[in-house]
């Protein structure tokens, strides 16, 4: 005869039988389908951000107004925020299931079997995100949150609606009393973080012929057209780059990068704004980061924040899902995924590039990062596709220019009635700078045209003038592209440098038209993508029929094809006061086109 007692007591309690007024076995049913669909939910939501699966084009950055914190607050909410509130509502299924079918488990025993379906379903979870198994520090924290959502979650055996929601009463007192001292703890560590005093380094001077020579060093180099693109940075390279970098977030601020075998050392000061008592946020980080075929890998070795030194069992446990996080990101993954081989040997950074990835993918996503604008790669195509349909028919010259600014704005005044008419707006005119710019632009936008539609662009949209001239078309769009992409100061350098390099090296010469055609385009993307008002107004005068008038001025009568010695002469070069009268008569005529306001 078998004896009761005999049984382990696990076991025993796992074969016992509901209590009285345990919950009933269509809810515990209900609970199990529950966390299924949870599971399922956050699963396919992995696999469907794996860079594999999804396009580069596609962005969780949100075309919404405000600041660039805004941005980023809502970006952490949709992108970060959505998946950890998953994995807290599956820890409090998970603990409703436990206590629902098997009510008489002790606490520890109830914990522990908590921990083992929560690794479990963690890991089927990041399994489906990385295509593999995870390490053990990929399921931190996933099972940190499933864990607090257990914990928050109720005791449903036995207990009423009523048994529940004082439950929850309790939990929500437990959960305040955490949150303040978790306020108190984050306010220690801000209080340990910052120092009156950077880093003891000397300040990297940043000039702008070193960041031509930079420049130059970033474009790497290529055996062939097929070959991979290849870029090696020497520890100076990285030097001025991040104090470039550091100078332009926070003025005052400072940075070194030392490199030693096959390990990094960064160093960043970053001063903080303090009226006659300035701190600094002392940040000092040392160890590897590898890509191999496309795959990131973080390998820290120290980092101290201020007078914080994190300890390197937590540096383990974190860099797994961080080089996770990173390479999932829907913004960096573009620049991770276009790498090949990311390693430091001997004292150099060296970057190989997938072949042709560099300006598919590498740029674009370093450019609408480096912007913050948000990326409309898929709303470009559209407005591409659109504009190219019986692009044919349409009348030549002046009027086909004309005819295409209308038939663009018309598409993204419908296609924003409910929508975001800034977004369209910009996605417009990038388009009519691929079509009738210069197709290079494509290559910062994101891939935009199948081959078909580039010859198709190249064939029925030639011939496309700017009061009577078809390079003014090319600079009118080209400059609204460069303004919406970068911005409107970059723009300008831009078209006074291409005007005075053509003066000094013997090309076309300097041209006040081709400066007032860049200017227009200029004004008509700040008119166009201002704010919503302002974009309505330019979609409103723009969709219907318009004068020529209304978008650019005549310029004929400008000074054109000026040698660099008569642009001294005659006007004082650049920045001299002929010069800048005439240049502020180029603004009084664009001023009076009314899309240009």
């Amino acid at each position: 005869m078998h004896d009761p007692a005999a049984t382990p007591p696990l076991l025993s309690d796992l074969n016992a039988s509901p209590a009285p007024g345990a919950t009933n076995g269509r809810w515990i049913w209900g609970l199990r389908a529950a966390l299924v669909v949870v599971t399922l939910w956050l699963a396919i939501g992995g696999l469907l951000r794996h860079p594999r699966l999804t396009p580069v084009d596609v962005s969780l950055w949100q075309n919404i107004e405000g600041s660039r914190a805004t941005q980023i607050a809502h970006r952490l909410l949709v992108e970060f925020g959505t998946p950890a509130l998953g994995f807290l509502v599956a820890g409090a299924l998970t603990a409703a299931v436990v206590d629902s079918t098997w009510p008489r488990l002790r606490r520890r025993q109830r914990w522990g079997l908590i921990v083992i379906l929560g690794a479990t379903l963690c890991g089927l979870v990041r399994t489906a995100q990385l295509w593999h198994l995870p390490a053990p520090g990929h399921l931190v924290g996933p099972l940190l949150l499933l864990l607090s959502g257990a914990w928050v979650g109720p005791d449903l055996a036995g207990q009423s609606w009523r048994g529940c929601l004082r439950s929850f009463a309790w939990r929500a007192g437990q959960i305040a009393l955490v949150a303040v001292v978790a306020l108190m703890v984050l306010a220690g560590i801000g209080w340990l973080s910052l120092d009156r005093k950077p880093f003891a380094f000397e300040s990297l001077a940043v000039n702008n012929s070193d960041l031509r020579v930079l420049g130059n060093t970033l474009r790497g180099h290529r055996e062939s057209v097929d070959d991979a693109r290849r870029v090696e940075l020497s520890s100076a390279d990285l030097d001025l780059a991040l104090a470039a970098a550091v100078t332009r977030i926070a003025p005052g601020s400072k940075g070194r990068v030392q490199l030693d075998g096959d390990l990094a050392r960064i160093e960043i000061s970053l001063a903080l704004p303090g009226g006659n008592a300035p701190r600094y946020l002392n940040l000092a980080i040392s160890g590897q980061a590898t890509i191999d075929q496309g795959e990131l890998a973080l390998r820290p070795e120290q980092v101290a924040i201020g007078r914080l030194n994190v300890p390197r069992v937590v540096l383990r446990l974190v860099a797994p899902p961080l080089a996770s996080a990173l390479q999932h990101d829907s913004e960096l993954r573009n620049l991770v995924s276009a790498i090949d081989v990311l390693a430091v040997e001997q004292g150099q950074l060296r970057v190989v590039f997938r072949p042709g990835e560099c300006s598919d993918t590498f740029v674009p996503a370093l450019a609408h990062l480096v912007s913050g604008r948000p990326k409309v790669t898929v709303e470009v195509r559209e407005h591409a596709s659109n504009l190219l349909s019986d692009a044919a028919t349409l009348p030549p010259g002046d009027a086909r220019f004309a005819a295409l600014l209308q038939r663009a704005f018309a598409f993204a005044r419908r296609r924003s009635r409910d929508g975001d008419p800034v977004l369209e707006n910009r996605a417009a005119l990038l388009a009519l700078a691929i079509l009738v710019g210069d197709e290079r632009v494509e290559k910062v936008v994101g891939p935009v045209l199948t081959p078909e539609q580039r010859e198709l662009a190249r064939r029925d949209l030639a011939g496309v003038t700017l009061r009577g001239r078809s390079d003014w078309t090319k600079h009118f769009f080209v400059s609204a592209a460069i303004a919406l992409l970068a911005c409107e100061v970059t723009s300008n350098k831009i078209g006074t440098l291409k005007e005075v390099l053509d003066a000094e090296a013997g090309g076309s010469g300097f041209s006040f038209g081709d400066f007032a055609a860049n200017r227009g385009g200029i004004r008509l993307a700040l008119a166009a993508t201002d704010d919503r008002q302002a974009a309505r107004r330019t979609q409103d005068l723009l969709s219907g029929p318009f004068s020529l008038d209304d978008v650019f001025p005549e310029v004929a009568d400008l000074p054109e094809n000026l040698s660099a010695a008569q642009l001294q002469a005659e006007f004082g070069g650049v920045g001299g006061e002929a010069y800048r009268k005439l240049l502020a008569e180029i603004e009084g005529r664009l001023s009076r086109c009314a899309a240009l306001h």
